[in-house]
Parts: C-alpha cells; sequence; structure tokens
C-alpha cells in the first residue's frame, strides 16, 4: 500500500457515517493531515483519487469517455462535468477501487449521479 495516502474507514474511527475521508502522511514521523473529501469540488475529488489509485490523466479520462484536456479543466476548476459523464464520474467515486492502478472493487450498485 503507498504510505504517502493510505485511506481508513471514518465509520471506524468517528461512528459517522456518510464521510469520506482520507489520511495522508506527507512525511515519515509526521502526523497525519485529514482530507475531507466531501467539502472539495468534483474535480479536486477527482484529482485526490486519481493520484489515491495510482491512475494518471489519460487513464482516468479514457475510464470517464472523456479527452485529457477535459480531464485537466475539470480538475482545475475551469470546466463543469460533460452531462454525457456524469454517471461515469459517479461510479468512479463511489463504485470503484483501484490499487495501484488495477481496478480491485467495481461495485454494480446504482451509483448514477441522479441529474438531469
Amino acid at each position: 500500500m503507498h504510505k504517502e495516502i493510505m485511506e481508513y474507514s471514518a465509520d471506524a474511527l468517528f461512528g459517522e457515517e456518510d464521510y469520506t475521508a482520507f489520511w495522508k502522511f506527507p512525511k515519515e514521523g509526521t502526523g497525519p493531515i485529514l482530507v475531507d473529501l466531501d467539502i472539495l469540488k468534483v474535480g479536486e475529488q477527482l484529482r485526490i483519487k486519481r493520484c489515491h489509485d495510482w491512475l494518471n490523466r489519460k487513464e482516468l479520462a479514457d475510464i470517464l469517455g472523456i479527452s485529457v484536456n477535459t480531464l485537466a479543466d475539470i480538475e482545475h476548476g475551469k470546466r463543469d462535468i460533460p452531462n454525457k459523464c456524469k454517471d461515469s464520474v459517479a461510479h468512479y467515486l463511489y463504485g470503484q477501487y483501484y490499487c495501484y492502478g488495477v481496478l480491485a472493487v467495481d461495485s454494480k450498485e446504482d451509483c448514477k449521479s441522479g441529474g438531469d
């Protein structure tokens, strides 16, 4: 497991539900930094999860069905998620888990954005 960024269940740590968090250990021997993904913009969530999953932009763009430039613009907050890929973004964020760039869990539950 990548030692710089490790995921823990907030449920187990705090007894709270529906709380997405990553603990980040920037340097060995230092304390963790809590990153609450729910307060971040979706582009920031995508970038953090992409790095956590060890995916490069091209790999994630292929998964989402968009161009690398579009993904970069979304990650930097310059562009909204195109309607055509809202469901794939929701599925990636909430239904898939990658380990070192390899798909480890693909939830078949309904992860649709419920959008327009």
